[in-house]
């Protein structure tokens, strides 16, 4: 995929000025959208295999971080060597 350069968002003109004005934009919760298809994900076995795998790593990154941050003053030496890669941020990237 090409670098997206123009994003469309149907709206009033009132909210049209605001969102220029505050350089911001506006997305709406998928219950207020017009086309009940823009919602309507579909998964292979594959891709489930994978959200899951991402979701458990990210989780377990998540706690591993909070008991390094925590608890990185009661490691033993050697432990704190091997928390070290681990104090970093995870980087999701394309499966």
């Amino acid at each position: 995929m090409g670098k997206v350069s123009k994003i469309f968002k149907y709206c009033s003109l009132d909210l049209s000025a605001l969102i220029m004005e505050n350089n911001e934009i506006l997305l709406n919760e998928p219950k207020n959208f017009n086309d009940p298809y823009d919602t309507n994900i579909l998964f292979d076995e594959n891709d489930l295999s994978k959200a899951k795998d991402i979701l458990i790593n990210y989780s377990l990154d998540i706690a591993m971080k909070e008991v390094i941050k925590n608890h990185y003053k009661d490691f033993k030496w050697w432990q704190k060597i091997i928390a070290i890669p681990a104090k970093g941020t995870i980087k999701l990237q394309e499966c």
